[in-house]
């Protein structure tokens, strides 16, 4: 299977060449764990085809391009409307062990400020 990842979209990979992704490259490209969306897929929560692979009892997840687009967008959490204070991120982190320079990427990420690279 030919994947080429040429660059990063809003943090994601960009994908050529490819309108239907396995488990692993779904999982990627919405930029979850792959647990995660087996567990979504399982319950019928995230749009895919369930596909036997040949005689054997088991099957694989194939996920359009399109639907997990469609799901992502639906599912987004719009941080600004959850009244986040950055302060208290950012004390919660520290309590855990997290490093300045950790937490102020963490804070700015959260926050939409940081730049792609």
């Amino acid at each position: 299977m030919v994947r080429r990842n040429i660059t990063k979209v809003k943090g994601r990979p960009l994908f050529l060449e490819k309108r239907s992704y396995n488990l692993k490259e779904a999982a990627e490209y919405i930029g979850r764990s792959v647990p995660f969306v087996r567990r979504l897929a399982e319950k019928g929560v995230i749009p895919c085809k369930r596909v036997q692979n040949g005689k054997s009892e088991r099957f694989t997840y194939i996920f359009s391009q399109s639907e997990l687009d469609a799901w992502d967008t639906a599912n987004a959490i719009d941080l600004n409307s959850l009244k986040i204070n950055p302060v208290d991120i950012a004390n919660v982190l520290k309590e855990n062990g997290f490093a300045p320079a950790e937490i102020f990427k963490i804070i700015a990420c959260l926050m939409g400020t940081m730049q792609e690279s």
